[in-house]
């Protein structure tokens, strides 16, 4: 329902609700995903895992948006091939805006987001 009322064509997306890290080890199928929406459990300590996962995924097209809702509180440590965009603070919230790129040296989202300043 979400992709009929954005009026994108049948086949051109799909809305997976599964728990990320798991889904991810599946098989890449498909087009390559060229924007990425991802939303852990806060509490299983799941974001770097997930970046990480989510950088060497091979269904993520090279230039793919990624968007990554972590804790306020923590400091993700962001793979090199992981260029942080934006980060976005709300209450005990932040979301992480990345693309997916080249390789590099890993960085902290704090580090990224004071050169974006």
């Amino acid at each position: 329902a979400n992709l009929a009322a954005l009026e994108i064509e049948a086949g051109a997306a799909s809305v997976v609700t599964a728990r990320v890290l798991a889904w991810l080890g599946r098989k890449a199928t498909g087009l390559p995903a060229h924007l990425i929406l991802a939303d852990p459990p806060y509490a299983a300590g799941e974001c770097d895992p997930l970046l990480a996962a989510l950088a060497d995924w091979p269904g993520a097209a090279s230039g793919a948006w990624i968007a990554v809702e972590a804790p306020a509180r923590l400091e993700p440590r962001l793979p090199g091939r992981l260029e942080l965009t934006r980060v976005k603070r709300y209450g005990d919230t932040q979301l992480l805006i990345c693309r997916k790129g080249g390789g590099g040296q890993a960085s902290s989202a704090n580090d990224s987001a004071d050169r974006m300043m």
